[in-house]
């Protein structure tokens, strides 16, 4: 999940936010939204076998 702020055409920080053991990044997505509302560039992964990427394994 990608959460970019509202004027791309200046240079921003980025946050790369990684969630835990027993989350996913839906779990965190406010976070991101908040983050790019104040001015960040905000990447949220899926850990291996996390949120959109658990395959019931």
């Amino acid at each position: 999940m990608r959460c970019r702020p509202g004027n791309m055409n200046s240079r921003c920080p980025t946050v790369f936010f990684y969630h835990g053991y027993c989350s996913s990044k839906e779990v965190y997505a406010y976070f991101g939204y908040a983050l790019a509302k104040a001015g960040f560039r905000v990447i949220l992964p899926d850990a291996d076998q996390h949120g959109e990427r658990y395959h019931g394994r």
